[in-house]
Parts: C-alpha cells; sequence; structure tokens
C-alpha cells in the first residue's frame, strides 16, 4: 500500500507560511505548508522533527488577518533527498485563530521571534 493510500482524509493545497516549535521548546522555525485535511497539515521545513514530538506551529492567514495556532502531533518525518529539507506530517490535536487585536492586546502570548520569519 502507497503512502498516499493510507490518509484517512483528503488533502487540499495550501500555501503558506508560518513556524513551528517542539511544545516543550520556544525556538521557532520557518514552516511552508503543502496540504491540509480535515486531520492534519503537511508542511516542509529546514528542521527535522521526530515523529510522534508534540508541537506547536502557527500559520500566517491571508490578508494578515490573525494567526491560526495549531497544536499536533508529528506523524512522520522525510528527507527531500539531498536539498536539505524535510516534507513532515502533523496530525491536528487542536486548532485555534488568533487575530491581529487579540495578538495585539496579549502582548504576554508566546510569539515566533520575527528575525526567524521566511
Amino acid at each position: 500500500m502507497s503512502f498516499s493510500n493510507r490518509r484517512a482524509h483528503q488533502r487540499q493545497s495550501l500555501t503558506a507560511e508560518g513556524w513551528i516549535a517542539v511544545a516543550s521548546d520556544e525556538n521557532w522555525s520557518p514552516i511552508s505548508t503543502v496540504d491540509v485535511s480535515k486531520g492534519g497539515f503537511g508542511f516542509i521545513s529546514r528542521e527535522k522533527i521526530e515523529a510522534d514530538a508534540i508541537c506547536q506551529f502557527r500559520l500566517q492567514l491571508m490578508n494578515d488577518a490573525g494567526l491560526m495556532h495549531v497544536l499536533g502531533r508529528i506523524a512522520h518525518c522525510l528527507e527531500l533527498a539531498e536539498i536539505g529539507l524535510y516534507r513532515i506530517g502533523v496530525q491536528t490535536i487542536s486548532v485555534d485563530v488568533i487575530d491581529v487585536a487579540t495578538m495585539l492586546a496579549n502582548p504576554g502570548m508566546s510569539q515566533p521571534d520575527a528575525s526567524s520569519q521566511p
């Protein structure tokens, strides 16, 4: 059985930029999303993340409307041969949308460092 045939939910293409951090760490790394489904996200990262790690990631919503904050479990992390990137699948645990006004009203919210943005 091929990898794509094991999916529980159909994936849709999604292009968005964001950041990821292992839940126990606040070091944010840039990511680019590839696809999304009812059960998770697929993205490309420069950083390898171990399978089963719990992570949090933030995706910039269109028109700078805010951020999507996702908590998830790394389902797989596959090295893309010889290009220094990883294809990572995340099983969603929870999703919250944080609008810009809420973020500005709560300056103590954990946010990615702007210098680490893609």
